[in-house]
């Protein structure tokens, strides 16, 4: 049991469910977030699947651990890498250095980081790092891509033989030079990992091929 996790040390409120809905023909349909495994994403079923008492903090009691100091810079680098990489899929032409400036000086405006924090990604070269970092990752994950058929949009389908709810954001939808159709998502983690060994992780995480049923089989959700 998890008992009085509000007064836990080192728990802060999570983001709650996103409010999510169908569209069938002139109807829109609410679909209930209350229940526990009746809606789920690729990520939750991933939380599920490594530890069940995780799974349940963050997505039914929605807790999840605060790091702060130098801890939170891997986390922080990494959203920071991906929104620059939401913002390059749809303008290409983007000025990273600008935008990276802009989100760092947001989260310290809005008090979002400590002192630590705040030096280390503010002192010299480290906007420029993560936005060199993006737009390589970029450069990587466009090669053989004809187009970007979508970005960051939300999908859900009812899985089959049953009532649930699988829904999910593809990072990216893309035509190849081929005209098939493919999923990009994005992953970032520290280098000083053994990258290799996270690479053939990633390649067995199903993800992607969950994205990929609700590309094929789902529709668009509306907030």
């Amino acid at each position: 049991m998890a008992l009085h996790v509000s007064e836990w040390l080192d728990v802060q409120e999570g983001r709650p469910a996103s409010p999510l809905a169908v569209k069938h023909g002139r109807t829109t349909y609410r679909i209930s977030r209350t229940r526990p495994g009746f809606v789920v994403s690729p990520s939750e079923l991933r939380a599920f699947m490594t530890c069940p008492r995780l799974w349940f903090l963050e997505y039914c009691r929605r807790v999840q651990r605060r790091k702060e100091g130098k801890k939170a810079l891997p986390m922080i680098r990494g959203s920071l890498t991906h929104e620059a990489l939401r913002i390059l899929t749809s303008n290409p032409e983007a000025n990273l250095v600008t935008e990276v400036g802009i989100m760092v000086k947001d989260l310290v405006t809005a008090g979002s980081l400590d002192f630590e924090a705040q030096a280390e990604l503010l002192a010299e070269g480290q906007v420029q790092a993560i936005a060199d970092r993006s737009h390589a990752m970029f450069a990587l994950a466009m090669e053989g891509v004809a187009e970007v058929v979508e970005h960051e949009q939300r999908r859900i389908m009812r899985m089959p033989g049953t009532k649930k709810w699988l829904h999910g954001i593809p990072d990216a939808v893309v035509r190849m030079d081929d005209g098939r159709l493919a999923i990009i998502e994005y992953k970032t983690t520290s280098t000083k990992k053994d990258l290799p060994k996270v690479g053939d992780g990633y390649s067995s995480n199903p993800s992607v091929h969950l994205y990929a049923a609700l590309v094929q089989s789902g529709q668009l959700a509306f907030a």
